[in-house]
This record gives structure tokens, C-alpha cells and sequence, in this order.
């Protein structure tokens, strides 16, 4: 219990002055700093609004490649970092639970569309894996503010919002300080580094990342507290609650790596037959980031989908 704090970290501390990317916004809510980037296409003012939501350690350099096919297309885009991910805070006094990261996404997507003198807009939310269940919820809680739905190696499943015992007890461990002391030292000593996240990498991708990929998912982790900001997170995830009946009356589409490792193609599938009318596509030949791994593709076949709502 005590060795963890003998042990030196050296990561520095995090702050929310200077801008990660030229785009980079922050807003603070829930005593939270929540990093945020805005894009608009030329001279469209009147562009639909795409809201992009990563997946579990993502953050928005995950949409690298989507981002500008949907600007070429016409589209507005917010991408998002959920807390404790990306450049989002990290801190110990953040508010890093997931039952609040609707009332976030709504929070954004307010100030953009005031800052677009749009008033309330209808967003097309896209998500992946995790994220997939995150646009769920939103659209559950906010259906006012939901056009339609792109899933992407992930779904969204009924969930009531309720954390059974075994998660709750798992969660009272995970906050434990010494627990949380230990993972910030296990991501300095033996997993920050460009060895681990390019297996990583190689695992959810299916091939080799190049260099860049490592860099941009290594980048968000250089801050003091990723880990046990991540355990932190983790402790307390599982109350978003998702309403499929509700979600019935929006436009979905999911789209999925039929090589995926890390979520197998069968639960795409399944929930495709569990809600009929989900249109789907799966990619043969990608793994768990086909908008990474096989963005031409991705990319059409997405903007085709979108242009026909």
C-alpha cells in the first residue's frame, strides 16, 4: 500500500491554457475542464452538424481522417474528449462519471449552435465502440437534439442505468488510493511507451500503425493522473441509461470491422437483428478503427448515408 508512493513519477501537471490543436476549445462544467474541437465547412453557414464521440483511451485525433470528408462534404463537426480521455481533464478533482457526459455533449453542442446563431440544432452523432453506447444514452436523454445515429464497432444496448452489485463493489476497489498511486506508476514505468501502444495499436487496427497513430494516442497520456484518472472512471461507469424505443423513431446506421479483435463482428450483427431498422455495413478486410484503418471507404460509404437523410 505505501510502496507506490515511494516510488517517483515525473509527468507534468495538466493545464487548460495552451491549445493541444489549433481548434482546441474548453469548456468547464461539473468543475470540469472538457476539451472540445469545432470545424465548419467554406462558406456554408447553414451546414447539419456532425457530432463525432471516440471510443474507450480514444479522443478526437480518432476522427483524423473523418473530419475532413465531412467538411468537404458540406457538414459541420464537433468532436469531443470525454473525461478523463484526451485532453480533458485528468485531474483528481474532476467529474469523471459517465452519467453526466450527456448533459456535456449537450452543453457543446449548445455553444456551438450559439456561436453559429442556429439556436437548437438536431445532430447526427456518430460514435465509436464505447461511444457507441454514448450517443445511445444522449439520444435517450436529449432526443430533442438527435437527428440520427452512426454506430461504429459498438451499439448501444437497452440499459435501465443501474449498476449491479459485482460493479459496484469492483468500483469501491478501484478508488482505492493506493490502487489508483499504483496505476499511474504502472503507465510511467512499463506502459507509456512507444513499444506498448504500438501493440496496442497493432491489436485494434489489425496491421501495423505507423508512427504518427502512436504518437497522436500517446500524446493525451503525457499528463500526471491518465491512469488513475482512467480508474477513477471506471469505478464509477455503468448508470447511462439507454431507451431503444426511443431510439427507434431516428435514422441508424452501424458500421463494423469484420475482423474486429476487440469487439467481434457477431454482437454488429446481432444487434442488427435485434433492431431491424439499423442499416448496417461491415467491412471485410478492417479490424476495430475502420474509419482510421480504411477511411476512403469508411468515409463513402458514411457521407452516402448521410446525404440520403
Amino acid at each position: 500500500m505505501l510502496l507506490p508512493y515511494l516510488i517517483p513519477l515525473t509527468a507534468g501537471s495538466q493545464t487548460f491554457f495552451e491549445k493541444p490543436f489549433p481548434e482546441s476549445r474548453y469548456l468547464r462544467m461539473f468543475g470540469t475542464w472538457v476539451h472540445y474541437r469545432t470545424f465548419e465547412p467554406r462558406n456554408d453557414s447553414n451546414a447539419k452538424p456532425v457530432f463525432l464521440v471516440h471510443g474507450f483511451s480514444g479522443s478526437t485525433f480518432s476522427w483524423r481522417y473523418t473530419i475532413p470528408a465531412l467538411l468537404n462534404s458540406g457538414y459541420s463537426v464537433t468532436a469531443i474528449d470525454l473525461p478523463p480521455f484526451g485532453f480533458s481533464d485528468k485531474r483528481r478533482s474532476a467529474n469523471v462519471c459517465d452519467s453526466i457526459w450527456p448533459d456535456m455533449i449537450a452543453a457543446v453542442m449548445d455553444v456551438v449552435s450559439f456561436e453559429r446563431r442556429m439556436g437548437q440544432e438536431q445532430w447526427i452523432l456518430i460514435g465509436h465502440s464505447m461511444g457507441g453506447m454514448v450517443i445511445g444514452a444522449f439520444a435517450t436523454e436529449y432526443p430533442s437534439y438527435s437527428r440520427a445515429l452512426v454506430y461504429v464497432d459498438g451499439t448501444s444496448p437497452d440499459s435501465d442505468g443501474k449498476r449491479p452489485f459485482s460493479l459496484r463493489a469492483a468500483g469501491s476497489i478501484l478508488r482505492l488510493g493506493f490502487i489508483q498511486r499504483w496505476a499511474d506508476v504502472a503507465m510511467e514505468q512499463f506502459i507509456f511507451n512507444e513499444k506498448r501502444f504500438t501493440d496496442l495499436l497493432r491489436s485494434a487496427y489489425g496491421k501495423d500503425p505507423d508512427a504518427d497513430a502512436v504518437q497522436g494516442y500517446m500524446r493525451p497520456f503525457s499528463f500526471y493522473g491518465s491512469a488513475s484518472s482512467i480508474f477513477r472512471f471506471s469505478s464509477n461507469a455503468g448508470f447511462a441509461r439507454v431507451d431503444h424505443r426511443l431510439l427507434q423513431s431516428k435514422p441508424r446506421l452501424l458500421l463494423w470491422g469484420e475482423k474486429d479483435s476487440w469487439i467481434p463482428v457477431e454482437g454488429g450483427r446481432n444487434f442488427i437483428k435485434a433492431n431491424p431498422d439499423v442499416e448496417g455495413y461491415f467491412f471485410p478486410e478492417a479490424g476495430h478503427c475502420p474509419m482510421e484503418t480504411h477511411s476512403d471507404e469508411f468515409n463513402s460509404i458514411l457521407i452516402s448515408w448521410l446525404n440520403e437523410l
